[in-house]
């Protein structure tokens, strides 16, 4: 007779295969930590010195992404001690951290569910993808809690939903009609005690325990990775599921070939339309309920060679699929490319970008990250570029004529336009304001409206950014034009004329058109698409046919 039986989740990571396995897992949640670590505040706070404790270290994700965000800080003024149960990946954890020359961090074994630590010890307690797991998991918490300081800082990630579930109830399709297809929600019912997906669930359960200044941040990221990636990191999530599951009969039977066909339908769905060895592609969700919306947004656009539309998807899982571009412009522009290589990029995006606003469609979110590159490297560091496209449309709005968007707080705040910031009315003029400061990061390398880490975590960033706006880009038509433009009845209309007061004779504007060391021409387009007041900005098109644009290669667009 056939039974299944149920297995503590960590019972896998001490299986001597897991360090393989989760190498893969943990290129999703190294991602992930940086931004729990970005969001604990633990590179601004001024207490000293750090005591900072890895709670489930795995293969040292966390470990790695705080000597990154603490690279400037003396090794002398803060110590990491990462706990963990698995015996393999702790030892491959102590070779990396000896590899590395990391002589501030240790390894121990714990039990996060009773550590036996010490209490009120430690300035952070961090936890990356392992809480909601526990069979324990509000024991753990509580554990968390009683090591910590106080007035310390609990940061940890769980996950709300993921792809994963997807692709391999699609796999197990395929290798019997017999076996169980789990959803997200049963995953998670079999293996979570409590609702950790839920925000309002995890905040009521830190506010019972008396925390403070909590914050909640829901968080979707996309991750570049093989189909041998995939495979091995859905090995252990799978393990589990095959436990609880499956059959025993099962598990026998169909358990080998798992991880195989896997990938094998990795491969077979993503290269189906371009079998060409090697070549990547990039799965992503949409946003629940707008896969139709997005679709047929995308295939709208599918004949301009400058806008990243999806190439297939699967409508089953609601998943988009997209080409792999070899990098982004935030990155590309560090390297030390010629001028004329940075213009000819800059006017390939823009021209998507004018074919997006002449489709009466806003991105949203320009920035150097959305716009996305192949390149051939050539001597002297510089590149032959391929392509350039204007990616990442989950954001974008398709408006109607003579319609405006509204009370939205659109794109990342470093490149946001005025208007955005108060919540004002919105339109293509919005995505010309972000672009122009995309220009002069290019062209320039300076991210003219980057503040302190601490001015831009509180919430009174906005000041220190308008406050930017206002120095390099107000002129009197222009300001008063953006205060019409909101109303008074905006709040950002008295704030807005309070950071314009805020200059005297000692504390001076530095308008951008008087940056004597820069372009002419360079500073005249950007002083035509920044201008404060939306609509005084030049469009798209009249931007492309600007002088600067048209220097050396006019016309010229990849």
């Amino acid at each position: 007779m056939s039974s299944t039986t149920q297995m503590d989740p960590r019972d896998i990571f001490n299986s001597p295969d897991i360090t393989s396995l989760y190498r893969a897992a943990e290129k999703v949640t190294g991602a992930f930590a940086k931004i729990m670590i970005e969001q604990s505040g633990v590179t601004t706070t001024k207490e000293q010195p750090l005591v900072l404790l890895d709670q489930g270290s795995g293969l040292g994700a966390v470990a790695t992404a705080l000597h990154e965000a603490l690279d400037k800080t003396p090794e002398k003024e803060w110590h990491l001690t990462c706990a963990d149960i698995s015996k393999p990946m702790m030892e491959t954890l102590q070779n990396k951290i000896q590899t590395e020359g990391w002589q501030n961090t240790e390894v121990i074994h714990a039990d996060m569910q009773k550590s036996g630590l010490p209490s009120s010890h430690y300035s952070h307690v961090f936890a990356s993808f392992v809480l909601m797991m526990l069979p324990e998991s509000q024991a753990a918490l509580d554990d968390c809690l009683r090591i910590l300081k106080p007035g310390g800082t609990i940061a940890f990630t769980t996950w709300q939903q993921f792809a994963w579930v997807d692709i391999a109830n699609a796999t197990v399709a395929l290798l019997s009609d017999d076996l169980p297809q789990v959803s997200c929600e049963e995953f998670l019912g079999a293996f979570q005690k409590g609702d950790w997906q839920d925000p309002s669930w995890l905040e009521l359960q830190l506010k019972s325990r008396q925390l403070t200044d909590i914050e909640i941040k829901v968080v979707s990221k996309k991750i570049e990775a093989s189909a041998q990636e995939i495979g091995l990191a859905t090995t252990p999530p799978m393990t589990m599921i095959m436990s609880r599951f499956w059959t025993e009969e099962q598990r026998q039977k169909y358990g080998p070939k798992l991880m195989p066909r896997i990938i094998k339908y990795m491969e077979d769905t993503y290269t189906q339309d371009n079998p060409a060895e090697g070549e990547n592609f990039i799965l992503k969700n949409t946003i629940p309920g707008e896969f139709q919306y997005q679709q047929d947004l995308q295939n709208s656009l599918t004949s301009s060679p400058n806008i990243r539309t999806v190439i297939d998807t699967v409508p089953d899982f609601e998943l988009f699929v997209y080409r792999f571009l070899a990098g982004d412009l935030l990155r590309i522009s560090r390297k030390p490319l010629s001028q004329e290589t940075r213009r000819s990029i800059l006017r390939s995006a823009l021209t998507g970008l004018a074919e997006l606003h002449e489709r009466g469609i806003i991105h949203t979110d320009i920035k150097p990250n959305n716009i996305l590159l192949d390149y051939e490297k050539v001597a002297d560091d510089d590149l032959i570029i391929q392509s350039v496209q204007i990616s990442d449309l989950e954001d974008a709005v398709l408006l109607p004529p003579s319609k405006n968007l509204k009370d939205c707080l659109c794109g990342n705040q470093l490149w946001r336009s005025p208007e955005s910031w108060a919540r004002a009315k919105q339109n293509t003029p919005s995505d010309i304001f972000s672009f122009g400061v995309v220009i002069i990061y290019v062209m320039l390398d300076e991210m003219i409206f980057r503040a302190s880490d601490e001015e831009l975590s509180g919430d009174d960033s906005w000041w220190y950014i308008l406050r930017r706006h206002i120095s390099f880009f107000a002129d009197e038509d222009g300001f008063k034009g953006l205060l019409q433009h909101i109303g008074e009845e905006n709040i950002f209309f008295e704030r807005l004329i309070a950071l314009a007061g805020d200059f005297d004779a000692e504390r001076r504007r530095s308008p951008f058109m008087m940056w004597n060391y820069v372009d002419v021409e360079l500073r005249d387009l950007i002083v035509k698409m920044t201008n404060l007041d939306p609509g005084r900005r030049i469009t798209a098109r009249e931007a492309l046919e600007h002088p600067w644009f048209r220097q050396n290669g006019a016309g010229q667009k990849v």
